[in-house]
């Protein structure tokens, strides 16, 4: 339109009712241009533009192209382990029952029982080797029996007395009167 109107322009007489026409109709084309780039960018009535439609449908489809990549991975992991556990399950799989023996090919009664005594002997043996030990430890004077016929404060006076330790180490309650 605008060549048009440059062609009749550029004659010596140009008929003005077709320059006016050209003009208006470019006028009025230049406005809907206006209003529709107007309506594109700017919201009305509370509605989103269409700009800001387009771009979240962007986001939409890129968001949806990433979920159904995901949604694939995940449908080949499944096949994967699905063949896997086909190919494990020939190995779990029993071609054949197993029988079991009427009568056991060989009885275990008697190592179990001398296993049972090499185990009792071995704890009493620690058990009466640990309490002689602290005997000697705690006693040495071999004054045991005497030592607890007398009361608990004296006894543990005598303790100390008998052990070579001081007393004054006890607290004042434990002291005898």
């Amino acid at each position: 339109m605008k060549k048009s109107l440059a062609i009749l322009l550029e004659k010596a007489r140009p008929n003005t009712a077709k320059v006016n026409t050209l003009q208006s109709s470019i006028r009025i084309n230049k406005n809907l241009i206006e209003a529709k780039q107007a309506e594109l960018i700017q919201t009305t009535d509370g509605a989103d533009s269409l700009a800001i439609k387009n771009a979240r449908m962007v986001v939409a489809e890129a968001d949806y192209q990433t979920r159904e990549r995901m949604m694939q991975a995940a449908v080949q992991n499944v096949e994967a382990a699905r063949m896997a556990t086909d190919r494990q399950a020939r190995y779990l799989a029993t071609s054949v029952a197993p029988v079991r023996p009427e009568d056991p090919s060989y009885s275990r009664k008697f190592e179990n029982t001398l296993l049972s005594f090499r185990i009792f002997v071995g704890v009493y043996l620690n058990m009466s080797l640990t309490a002689s030990i602290l005997r000697e430890q705690l006693w040495p004077h071999g004054n045991f029996k005497a030592i607890c016929q007398i009361s608990p404060t004296t006894t543990l006076h005598s303790f100390f007395a008998i052990s070579g330790l001081e007393t004054s180490a006890l607290p004042a309650y434990l002291l005898p009167r």
